[in-house]
């Protein structure tokens, strides 16, 4: 997507004034200057400012520059998740229908997506806390642990099962060597009723919101 600022203005149409029209288009061009933006974002932005025909004209013309293009917008939301904060498929579609997105193009965007290594790689933060902190508390507790931080990051159960099954294996050796009485499917006690239970880990204001994934 060419995100880079065209300070020419617009010819103006249907009775719109052209400085009107050059300063929301101005604005627009701003806005998409910090990140990328979904058609929505830029119109719920200029909406704040700017009548809903001058609105209208902008995103038509910024879609027509290919400023505006929701299908690689969430391609690339995407793509930053996995590479920064890696996150759950149902966690991706949520974040991107806030921001507008139509669910056809969700769909297309997640298409492949790999839940399995994203939850992994998500997932290796806490463990560094989780093997230094409670290094003795044993499996359970660092199953149950686990398993309720990638719950709440929007990982499939299959996914999670696997996560904690992998990381439970590598690191034997720096957990409680006693006998794991629990389910190995999933903890005892469901950690999907203790989703409360954050580890000590404080989601951030980006996590808790559709803010930049980057």
């Amino acid at each position: 997507m060419n995100n880079s600022v065209d300070n020419s203005a617009d010819d103006s149409a249907g009775g719109v004034d052209p400085q009107t029209l050059a300063k929301a288009r101005q604005a627009a061009l701003k806005f998409l200057s910090y990140r990328n933006r979904s058609r929505a974002e830029v119109r719920r932005k200029l909406s704040q400012r700017y009548p809903s025909e001058v609105v209208e004209q902008v995103i038509t013309r910024l879609l027509e520059q290919n400023y505006l293009d929701d299908a690689a917008f969430a391609i690339e939301w995407r793509r930053q998740r996995e590479r920064r904060r890696p996150r759950g498929q149902s966690e991706l579609r949520k974040e991107l229908l806030r921001l507008g997105v139509d669910r056809e193009v969700i769909q297309d965007a997640l298409e492949g997506i790999a839940e399995t290594d994203n939850a992994y790689n998500a997932a290796s933060a806490i463990v560094r806390r989780l093997t230094n902190a409670k290094a003795g508390s044993g499996y359970s507790v660092f199953r149950q642990k686990l398993w309720a931080y990638l719950q709440r990051r929007g990982f499939d159960n299959s996914a999670i099962r696997s996560t904690v099954e992998r990381y439970t294996s590598e690191l034997t050796h720096l957990l409680d060597g006693g006998v794991d009485t629990e389910s190995k499917d999933q903890p005892a006690q469901g950690p999907e009723q203790r989703s409360n239970d954050d580890s000590g880990d404080q989601e951030s204001a980006d996590d808790r919101s559709a803010g930049d994934p980057s």
